[in-house]
């Protein structure tokens, strides 16, 4: 992908309420090592000229090009911020995943004008074409006003739920989404010591 045509964007700007760093891991977790390179490089190794929008200024001094979010409330808030780099194809990452080399190669050669990748229990990245960005951001700003909004809907499984017409309540995969099955994320210290044991 041509990077002054396309983007390769990465979200990192939670909260972060359930690491709780110590002497064994770092205090914000996309600095966490994994097979000698920190999931945020890996991830930059991965997708190159990545695009980070974040808060952290731990984050800040690894890349050029690095943002603060307007809003980083929660995940679909931070993802509406990045929209003025928004390209021919804009990828959407998660700065907590480990990616696998499949993974990387489906989202790559994927060329359906919108799709979401991920398996039972995560959405892991977003890809979509220039045609879509108007849908996606049209989309975004629907489910923040939505009646029946609060913060714990903003999360990326939402975001695909309203896009396909899926109740909030139910946890239905439908269209638009490709499972992948070597991609992890950390949410706790816990999971990471676990995963690198």
């Amino acid at each position: 992908m041509n990077p002054f045509t396309n983007s390769h964007i990465v979200l990192a700007a939670g909260k972060q309420d359930r690491w709780k760093p110590d002497e064994n891991v770092p205090k914000v977790k996309q600095l966490c090592v994994i097979h000698n390179e920190t999931l945020i490089d890996r991830i930059a190794r991965q997708f190159p000229d990545p695009i980070v929008f974040t808060r952290h200024p731990e984050i800040q001094e690894h890349f050029l090009r690095c943002y603060e979010p307007e809003d980083n409330r929660v995940t679909i808030s931070t993802l509406f911020s990045t929209r003025a780099h928004w390209r021919e194809w804009t990828i959407i990452l998660l700065g907590d995943v480990a990616y696998g080399r499949k993974t990387v190669k489906k989202i790559k050669a994927q060329s359906d004008t919108l799709m979401f990748y991920g398996d039972d229990a995560e959405i892991y990245a977003i890809k979509f074409h220039r045609s879509m960005r108007e849908y996606v951001a049209h989309c975004i700003q629907n489910l923040v006003c939505h009646p029946s909004w609060e913060d714990r809907y903003g999360k990326l499984w939402n975001l695909y739920r309203f896009m396909n017409g899926i109740n909030f309540t139910e946890h239905v995969i439908g269209p638009r989404f490709t499972k992948v099955y070597d991609c992890r994320d950390f949410d706790t210290k816990e999971e990471y010591l676990k995963y690198i044991k």
